[in-house]
């Protein structure tokens, strides 16, 4: 992914409006939590082709962050529009209805990247905390089962995990299981979960600006 970014790079040098390149180097700050750098290439994207899935996938990812879900949702239902079988939009369209609080929308979702991918096992560990979200513990059980056999360090699978202990009040194991999932990279040279949010609290506060002190009630 780095040495695509470099090339890409090379290419905006004497193309600016090359959308491939503006992608790969869009994606490539997104994953690194550059967020802000990243919006810019996948704007110029779109700008050259209004079409392209993976421009509006990115789009949606940078309106996720900016809590602005009911936007993303849109844009990556747009990607997915061009791509209707792709299982990691998919995906990523599930999570975005999990923050959105629609978990029957997310948990159908979540199945159809499933049938669309059996063996990508974030579907299943998307679906898991869906399941466990919901209270439906032994279906949540099933489905981290699954994940875990496909991928042992899905998110998804830890963060449903975590959901159970929880509400089992084996607190100080949930925090382990979740510990140990953010100190992994999910991908070879991308950077480690708990470094992502770390970036993006650091990115949300300065934002925010100084939090000014109340005064004493009648001040």
């Amino acid at each position: 992914f780095a040495a695509a970014a470099g090339t890409a790079r090379k290419v905006l040098a004497s193309s600016p409006d090359n959308v491939d390149a503006n992608v790969v180097l869009g994606s490539y700050l997104l994953e690194r939590q550059q967020i802000d750098e990243a919006l810019p290439y996948l704007q110029s994207s779109l700008d050259g082709d209004p079409d392209n899935c993976r421009g509006w996938l990115g789009l949606g990812l940078v309106q996720m962050y900016e809590q602005n879900i009911p936007a993303a949702i849109t844009s990556i239902k747009k990607a997915l529009s061009y791509t209707p079988r792709n299982a990691g939009t998919l995906v990523t369209l599930g999570w975005a209805y999990i923050a959105h609080e629609d978990l029957q929308l997310a948990e159908e979702t979540f199945r159809y990247a499933i049938e669309v991918s059996p063996a990508f096992g974030e579907g299943h560990g998307g679906l898991a905390t869906v399941l466990a979200l919901a209270g439906r513990e032994q279906e949540a059980r099933e489905a981290i089962k699954k994940s875990r056999r496909l991928n042992k360090a899905g998110f998804g699978s830890a963060f449903a995990l975590s959901i159970l202990l929880e509400a089992g009040g084996k607190h100080d194991r949930a925090v382990q299981v979740l510990g140990n999932t953010f100190l992994q990279s999910p991908s070879a040279d991308g950077i480690k979960l708990i470094e992502a949010i770390q970036i993006q609290a650091r990115r949300a506060s300065s934002k925010q600006g100084p939090v000014k002190p109340s005064l004493p009630e009648g001040l």
